[in-house]
């Protein structure tokens, strides 16, 4: 029996049309998810919802970290902050960068770091710029306490799904006004913040060597503006 002569090229080019049609059949939710992101409501899980008391301690041991950062960790703390300090309402306010289904949008790729980040390289992140100090053990018991707090608030949310109210609400671009700045800053933040942005008993350093570095998202004038 004779066959059509076929180049090699060309079949070569025809054997990966096939195996890309056949992925594609074979597995249509891949192409659903990346066309689609699923968008869901912001909820609070109850304190109520930690049954298991192994669980439980650890979940609570990361909120209590989260809290009180510097005493709870004076080692990897350089500044006076906390994290509950940009993160408003203990990180459960929406449109206030929460903590709520943070968990569930890790893995992620972030173009800052060039590759996919685990959320403890997100969370050192914070502890090496926002906190002005160093990094947590990725796998020690202090990481573990943290992450399985925000686990416990990401509850019930789907993995890479686009939650309401997280991050910042986007500001319309603007030209900045240095001079109108400075007279809504006496006028509403130094009653808690300091004639100077030096902080007090009410509020943390805005700036300076007790407050965050140049590599902070706050130090970025969007992030500030928008929180």
């Amino acid at each position: 029996m004779l066959f059509p002569r076929v180049r090699v090229g060309e079949a070569f080019i025809v054997a990966l049309l096939l195996v890309a049609l056949d992925q594609a059949l074979a597995r249509p939710h891949l192409v659903a998810a990346q066309a689609t992101k699923q968008r869901v409501p912001f909820r609070v899980p109850s304190e109520a919802e930690l049954k298991d008391s192994v669980y439980r301690a650890s979940a609570l041991r990361g909120r209590a970290i989260l809290l009180a950062t510097r005493d709870s960790l004076p080692h990897n703390v350089g500044n006076s902050l906390r994290c509950a300090s940009c993160h408003i309402d203990g990180g459960l306010r929406r449109d206030a960068i929460p903590w709520v289904g943070s968990y569930a949008r890790f893995p992620q790729y972030r173009p800052r770091s060039g590759k996919v980040d685990l959320i403890e390289d997100r969370i050192n992140d914070c502890f090496r710029r926002s906190m002005n100090g160093r990094g947590l053990e990725p796998t020690g018991r202090d990481m573990r306490d943290i992450v399985t707090y925000f686990a416990f608030l990401s509850g019930g949310i789907p993995v890479g799904a686009e939650m309401e109210g997280q991050g910042f609400p986007r500001l319309q671009a603007m030209k900045g006004d240095a001079g109108r700045g400075a007279a809504v800053f006496k006028s509403t933040c130094v009653r808690c913040h300091g004639a100077n942005g030096q902080g007090t008993q009410l509020a943390p350093s805005l700036w300076g060597p007790r407050s965050y570095n140049v590599g902070a998202g706050m130090a970025r004038i969007n992030t500030a503006a928008s929180f």
